[in-house]
């Protein structure tokens, strides 16, 4: 009784979000509201649904390919979790500053517009900006947008929120410039069929999560295979665990004895929780905890001060995608963006 009136209540709710949808856009469309030049080309990464879809690891590998092209990037995040009066970085700030060597400037700031200039005005070296999730955040302008699409739930159980998934009606996925379809290196069959049915175009490119090595707490890298049979508990504050475990689980033969599940962006700052979360893995057999590397940019000060006991283990995780897609994506970046010497 009390989960059919959950979903009553936010089946009520769903049409006031998505009237707010239409109108927000429909400004933009119209050029009553309009978007503003953040002064060096511009590529966003975002979905059309709430959760993980791979972002992040596609910011990175997109400033790889950016630098490689001869650009000096700069990543602007939203910076869920992050709090500058108290010095505290975002989850996804972090994961992508140490993602890269050297790193790139991360401008933390919920207005794009704003954080592309402090970017400026501390690195006016930057050639080029990526917008995480930046699908949504209209008032950037963006000169290649692309959205990404889990295999696994693509489009958020079919409703808009609070009752679904969906930010956007699927009809916004039109705005994109590209599809990429994560979570897989396979051909996407009917999915790609409806990409195409709304789009007018085939997902751009495929993409699977793949990993490449473990990393130990002291950032020692170890063969993929060396956690196989292994019992372990899981510590996870992402979008989407159920696929973490699934990879732990199905592809590495890990054995999960426990899982413990957070919200997405988890800032694990209550000791107490993360001593006892320990605790308990320890008693159930537990000889080690693997966790993201999301997550692990904010757990490590817990074994630091001693609150883990037990090693961690997280995997690095780098994006493959299918040979034509790779081609594509490719070509893409270099006809929107261009290289640095042909600006201005």
């Amino acid at each position: 009784m009390g989960a059919s009136l959950t979903r009553l209540g936010l089946s009520c709710a769903t049409p006031f979000y998505r009237a707010a949808v239409v109108v927000r856009n429909g400004l933009f469309n119209v050029g009553v509201k309009r978007a503003i030049d953040l002064g060096r080309p511009t590529v966003s990464v975002g979905n059309i649904t709430t959760g993980g879809t791979g972002k992040t690891p596609m910011v990175i590998e997109i400033a790889r390919r950016l630098r490689a092209m001869g650009h000096t990037p700069a990543v602007l995040t939203r910076g869920y979790g992050a709090d500058e009066s108290q010095g505290k970085e975002s989850d996804e700030a972090r994961e992508v500053a140490e993602a890269l060597d050297p790193p790139i400037p991360v401008g933390v700031d919920p207005d794009r517009v704003r954080g592309a200039q402090r970017v400026l005005n501390e690195h006016g070296d930057v050639t080029a900006f990526i917008l995480d999730d930046g699908f949504q955040h209209r008032r950037a302008k963006r000169d290649l947008d692309i959205v990404l699409i889990d295999r696994s739930r693509p489009f958020g159980f079919d409703r808009l929120l609070p009752r679904g998934l969906l930010r956007e009606p699927v009809s916004a996925l039109r705005r994109a410039d590209a599809v990429v379809v994560t979570r897989t290196n396979l051909a996407v069959g009917e999915l790609g069929l409806a990409v195409e049915l709304v789009t007018g175009n085939e997902p751009l490119a495929c993409a699977v999560d793949s990993w490449t090595v473990w990393l130990d707490q002291n950032d020692e890298a170890l063969p993929i295979d060396a956690m196989r049979g292994r019992q372990v508990a899981a510590v996870t504050g992402i979008g989407n665990p159920a696929a973490f475990r699934q990879e732990l689980t199905e592809h590495h033969g890990v054995v999960v004895i426990a899982d413990h599940v957070f919200d997405d962006h988890e800032p694990y700052e209550d000791r107490d929780v993360i001593e006892r979360l320990a605790e308990d893995a320890a008693k159930r057999g537990a000889d080690a905890i693997v966790t993201t590397q999301k997550d692990w940019v904010k757990l490590r000060s817990h074994v630091a001060d001693g609150s883990i006991s037990l090693p961690v283990y997280r995997p690095r995780l780098t994006l493959q995608f299918d040979e034509a897609g790779d081609a594509r994506i490719g070509a893409l970046l270099r006809e929107r963006l261009g290289r640095p010497e042909e600006q201005g």
